[in-house]
């Protein structure tokens, strides 16, 4: 019974480098690329974003603002074209020609009653 804790107890840090490797990390410049050499993640991972990318927010009762792909907005400024209507702790709401779309620090997890991973 010892030994199979031990095996636990060296086993578990691996899956957490194999979970975080496979995770984008929001706090990397918008003009990152990762290189090829093995220090930056690796070419089988998750595709670069192709528009607009939620870096940070900062939400206060004095102010909100957040930092999208390297600029820092608060409400009511343009975006490439977007008005900027709305910024919570991990989204932020933009308005173009009269449609809203939202900018995600994290993906929606969709949870399900009863399901453990």
């Amino acid at each position: 019974m010892r030994r199979i804790r031990w095996i636990i107890a060296l086993m578990l840090p691996l899956t957490a480098v194999a979970v975080a490797e496979s995770l984008p990390d929001p706090t990397q410049p918008a003009d990152f690329i990762a290189s090829q050499s093995g220090s930056g993640p690796s070419s089988a991972g998750p595709a670069a974003p192709t528009g607009p990318v939620l870096q940070s927010t900062l939400v206060s009762p004095q102010r909100k603002s957040a930092v999208i792909s390297g600029r820092q907005v608060k409400i009511g400024d343009t975006f490439e074209g977007a008005v900027v209507v709305d910024i919570t702790p991990y989204e932020v709401r933009l308005r173009r020609e009269g449609r809203e779309s939202s900018l995600r620090l994290l993906p929606k997890l969709a949870k399900e009653k009863g399901k453990v991973e």
